[in-house]
């Protein structure tokens, strides 16, 4: 029976704390190392909950919030129910008496009341700031403060494939796009627009997905999008080779890329060689092109368009 209720509190006050933060802030950002040990698992949970705990008993006990499951609340009644319930489970009598369903069903009532509507609520709050420290690294990184905060907690529970793959380390205005060139182990060469990336159990990459090629004849697509490098595209390099023993001095690079008109590129990550990552800035124009094929692929006739004032901004 102590095993039980020692199980109870890991479950209830580390466990389940850990595993809400983890969630919630995976809703934003992917976090480091899902799979640990246990070890590694336990020094998580505590730190997680340490601080909401605190807070959650602070609160509970002040008496600013009413409690949703009123129970008795004074402190000799509580202490009482504690002390009955563990007589009853250490003297184990038989059969039991009733104060100690009484008591245990205060308890339990209290336990609800403390969990569900203080604890667990405050550690998503926790997550969910963690979760914009994170989206903010970009705009708050100059800020000495909030540097040494995101070298110290931020950084090591984050993703190092986040940092790496997305516009993580710049501000979000102007928006960027990362764009891949990409060597795999068979010596072939791939450029283009990185679409998604799906990382293993325990935080590595596992593969690679490049925008799908854009419709060229869709009425939708802007005069920029007509014109500009579109994604995937694999390098001619036999082609390119042979030009090279002809013009070596004239032969245009850029020429030798050919579209991959693939709805879905997937490149796994034990194929890739080498990877050269680009953060390019993404065209205003673009953007609209791209809300506004959103809106009517949800069935909204609408077109996004900028609007500037008279001053010209």
């Amino acid at each position: 029976m102590v095993t039980l209720i020692f199980s109870y509190f890991v479950v209830a006050y580390l466990l389940v704390p850990s595993s809400l933060f983890r969630w919630f802030a995976s809703l934003f950002s992917t976090l480091k190392n899902f799979q640990r040990t246990k070890t590694q698992e336990m020094t998580f949970a505590v730190g997680a909950a340490l601080l909401p705990l605190v807070l959650a008993v602070a609160v509970a006990w002040s008496g600013w919030i009413p409690h949703p499951i009123p129970v008795n609340e004074t402190f000799a009644d509580r202490r009482h129910d504690y002390e009955t319930i563990y007589g009853g489970i250490v003297g184990e009598k038989t059969p039991i008496p009733a104060a100690f369903w009484t008591a245990l069903t205060h308890v339990s009532r209290r336990q609800i009341d403390f969990l569900f509507f203080f604890y667990y609520p405050i550690v998503l709050v926790e997550a969910g700031v963690f979760a914009l420290l994170i989206r903010k690294y970009g705009a708050w990184k100059g800020n000495p403060l909030y540097r040494y905060i995101a070298r110290k907690i931020v950084l090591r529970h984050l993703s190092e494939w986040t940092m790496l793959l997305t516009p993580f380390s710049f501000p979000r205005n102007p928006a960027l796009e990362v764009w891949l060139d990409i060597l795999t182990v068979d010596d072939v060469l791939y450029r283009g627009l990185l679409g998604q990336f799906f990382l293993d159990a325990n935080g590595a990459l596992s593969g690679l997905a490049l925008a799908p090629f854009p419709d060229l004849n869709s009425e939708q697509l802007s005069p920029s999008e007509m014109m500009r490098e579109h994604s995937p595209k694999r390098f001619d390099r036999e082609g390119y080779k042979r030009a090279a023993e002809v013009y070596s001095y004239t032969i245009d690079a850029h020429q030798y890329w050919r579209d991959i008109p693939s709805g879905a590129f997937y490149i796994p990550a034990d194929k890739i060689q080498n990877l050269n990552v680009t953060y390019v800035e993404k065209q205003q124009s673009d953007t609209l092109a791209e809300a506004t094929r959103e809106l009517q692929s949800q069935g909204l006739d609408f077109t996004v368009e900028s609007w500037t004032d008279d001053s010209g901004e």
